[in-house]
């Protein structure tokens, strides 16, 4: 996921995975949850996790520099 550019995080984070092994030709659906806390980062003044507002990309692939699919998602 790449967090919105005001939290400071980095542009790239791992924030769920799952392992498939497929056979060649092979396809499968495959779910990630991506919980509050995947929307959310560490705010040390307050000492807790704090959910920023902004749009944050979601990208799906097999590797990290290989992600074909991608998806933007508003938080409020």
């Amino acid at each position: 996921m790449g967090d919105p550019t005001s939290t400071g995080e980095p542009p790239e984070q791992l924030k769920g995975f799952t392992k498939v092994s497929l056979a060649p030709g092979q396809t499968a659906t495959v779910t990630i949850t991506l919980g509050p806390l995947s929307f959310s980062t560490w705010d040390t003044t307050q000492q807790a996790w704090v959910e920023t507002p902004g749009s944050y990309d979601v990208m799906v692939g097999d590797s990290s520099t290989n992600l074909p699919q991608t998806a933007t998602i508003s938080i409020g």
